[in-house]
């Protein structure tokens, strides 16, 4: 960590004890925080993938801050629809340092879009549904299942095997 990173975070730190707390400004500025600590520490390298567990493993070493991350990070969900530190988080790495965060959050995600598309797809030609663009659906589901690839394949596995036994059949 540099001298111009330390006092980034020092100030950053300053700003975050300064704002009202459940604000997007404050989860903003958390999520800058964390993005930096992350790049500073080593925890995540620029323009490289940053797996969920490696990270939790290296910040296990940062003492009580990299605890903090972790709980932090396992107390929110990877929604892209709501607004909290998590999904600021995951866009400052991957806009200001080039770094794609692949956490079990994201896998959920990821695996939840992918079986909605395939309902829908099934749905569509149960229905013989003319209007519903079979190329465009198929070209998605590809998209998100190289995506969910990224991840190691215990955590692939792991995520649809939940997934698996939290289906509600018809």
């Amino acid at each position: 960590m540099n001298i111009e990173q330390k006092h980034e975070l020092r100030t950053l730190n300053a700003q975050i004890k300064a704002c009202d707390t459940n604000t997007p400004q404050h989860d903003k500025l958390v999520a800058e925080y964390v993005a930096l600590f992350l790049i500073a520490t080593g925890v995540a390298q620029k323009k490289h993938v940053l797996h969920g567990e490696t990270a939790e493993r290296k910040l296990r070493k940062c003492g009580k801050i990299g605890k903090m991350i972790i709980d932090g990070q396992n107390d929110i969900e990877y929604n892209p629809y709501v607004p909290n530190v998590y999904n600021y988080l995951f866009t400052e790495l991957n806009l200001k340092y080039n770094v794609k965060l692949l956490d079990e959050n994201y896998a959920w995600y990821l695996n939840d879009k992918i079986y909605q598309i395939k309902q829908e797809m099934i749905v569509a030609k149960m229905q013989n549904d003319e209007t519903y663009d079979t190329k465009t659906a198929r070209n998605q589901l590809d998209k998100l299942q190289r995506e969910f690839n990224r991840f190691y394949m215990n955590l692939r596995n792991k995520v649809i095997e939940e997934h698996r036994t939290q289906e509600i059949p018809f």
